[in-house]
Formats: structure tokens, C-alpha cells, sequence
């Protein structure tokens, strides 16, 4: 008598090849969320970071005598505005498939003097520096 072997497998083994490579897709899709690649963060609350930390670094070069510090914005679209003692950032949020324009202000310690606009999509950075008076540029 002569036996037949084929290639195809019986049941049993398509059905484990079947759930090892869902197991192994649903791990990957797990990493991929943790490991921050998608992280599905409001760009509202990308724009309530970036004004504390602007904040924090006018407050320190308000209270200090020298300084010098630049920031790269985590936005990267919207205007940024620096008005005596108040800073503002005007972003685009999308809600509901309409472009709402939105802008925060936040207020600083001391008056700053200087009144400078900057558009995030023209800068890689802006600097702040302080010697007797506070200077913003941009790069």
C-alpha cells in the first residue's frame, strides 16, 4: 500500500498558523500604540504645553539678570505672539471636518517690552535672550 503525503497540512495546523499570525498581529499593533509612534494627542493640548513652557521661560528671564535659552515648538502651523506681557498662539483645529481658528493667551510676570509675531511655519526655533532688556528671535 502507498501513502500519500501532500504539502497542505491537515486542519489542526492551517488553524495554529492562522492563530499565531493574528497573535503576532495584535502584538504589533500593541507596540505600535505604546511605543508613541501613533499617539492620538489633541493639538489643543499640544498648544496648552507649548504656552507653559514659553511661560516658564519668559517667567525665568524675567527674574533673572542674564539669559539665553531657545525653544523648538512642538507645533509646527499657527502664528505665536508675544504682546508686552501676554503671549498668544492662533492654531487651526479641526472639529467635525470644519478648520476652527483658535488662540490662547497666557500671561507672563514682568512686562516684556517687545512686541514680536512669529509664524511657526517660517521658524525652526525662537530664542530668548536677556541682558538689559528681553530679545525674541527666530530661527
Amino acid at each position: 500500500m502507498k501513502l500519500r503525503w501532500t504539502a497542505k497540512g491537515d486542519v489542526a495546523t492551517q488553524l495554529f498558523t492562522w492563530l499565531a499570525l493574528l497573535i503576532g498581529g495584535l502584538i504589533i499593533i500593541l507596540w505600535f500604540i505604546r511605543s508613541g509612534i501613533y499617539n492620538p494627542v489633541n493639538d489643543l493640548e499640544i498648544l496648552d504645553q507649548d504656552l507653559l513652557h514659553i511661560q516658564l521661560m519668559l517667567d525665568d528671564a524675567c527674574s533673572s539678570v542674564r539669559y539665553h535659552n531657545t525653544y523648538n515648538p512642538l507645533l509646527e502651523s499657527g502664528n505665536l505672539t508675544f504682546n508686552n506681557n501676554q503671549i498668544c498662539m492662533t492654531i487651526l483645529d479641526s472639529i467635525n471636518s470644519k478648520n476652527v481658528k483658535v488662540t490662547r493667551c497666557i500671561e507672563t510676570t514682568c512686562n516684556l517690552g517687545v512686541i514680536t509675531y512669529l509664524s511657526l511655519s517660517e521658524i525652526k526655533e525662537f530664542g530668548i535672550i536677556k541682558d538689559e532688556t528681553i530679545t525674541i528671535y527666530s530661527t
